[in-house]
């Protein structure tokens, strides 16, 4: 994964510095709502959101995981069933004692976001809604990597970038690897049901980025 963000950082800085501020410009926002996403996942402890924050990995000792929402999971598809396990998967969740007082403390979206901080109460609402369909991709480290990437070169037709070919090649291959990823983690069919909700993530991030940037209440 060091060596796919290393190539991506090669190939951004290949770009028109142009089409560089404006793809930063514009794409910044979702990076931030992805981290976000990942910091505030209700499966989650406050020591785990803790490590997001300071870049290290998830608290839980085990292996990744994903599941689509069949609930099925592995090369093979390999059936995960019990407690551990929900659907879209991609973590364990945790155990199944959730009533610890370490596992009850965590930071939750209203303390980072305390109403009123948007223009509008359904515009709060919206914010809310998209972010949990990025909770539900249950994403893990490398899928969390790949995602940003696909986000960071997202091209609009608003952003007139003198390269946009380049810049929409350079999702693509990111989202292949994204589908290779998946595919070696969960099955090419799985892979295959996953892939367009991380797409329709991305639209996602698009309005949530509407959202944060252009009905935020600035004091």
């Amino acid at each position: 994964m060091r060596h796919n963000i290393n190539f991506s950082t090669f190939l951004f800085f290949r770009l028109p510095e142009p089409d560089r501020f404006k793809l930063l410009l514009k794409n910044v926002d979702m990076v931030v709502n992805i981290r976000t996403a990942r910091l505030l996942r209700p499966d989650i402890n406050l020591r785990d959101q803790l490590s997001h924050v300071v870049g290290l990995q998830d608290g839980s000792s085990r292996r990744p995981s994903i599941a689509d929402k069949s609930g099925t999971s592995g090369p093979g598809g390999t059936s995960l069933e019990g407690p551990d396990f929900g659907p879209n998967a991609l973590v364990p969740r945790g155990p199944s004692n959730q009533n610890t007082s370490d596992n009850m403390k965590r930071l939750e979206v209203f303390q980072i976001f305390p109403t009123p901080w948007a223009s509008d109460k359904h515009e709060e609402e919206q914010y809310e809604k998209l972010l949990r369909t990025i909770f539900e991709l249950r994403m893990d480290h490398v899928t969390t990597t790949l995602l940003t990437l696909m986000a960071l070169f997202t091209d609009t037709e608003t952003d007139q970038l003198t390269m946009p070919k380049e810049v929409n090649a350079l999702q693509e291959h990111f989202t292949r690897l994204l589908s290779r990823y998946l595919s070696n983690e969960v099955g090419q069919t799985n892979a295959n049901n996953l892939i367009p909700q991380y797409k329709n993530a991305i639209k996602a991030l698009q309005e949530m980025a509407h959202i944060f940037t252009q009905k935020r209440l600035k004091l």
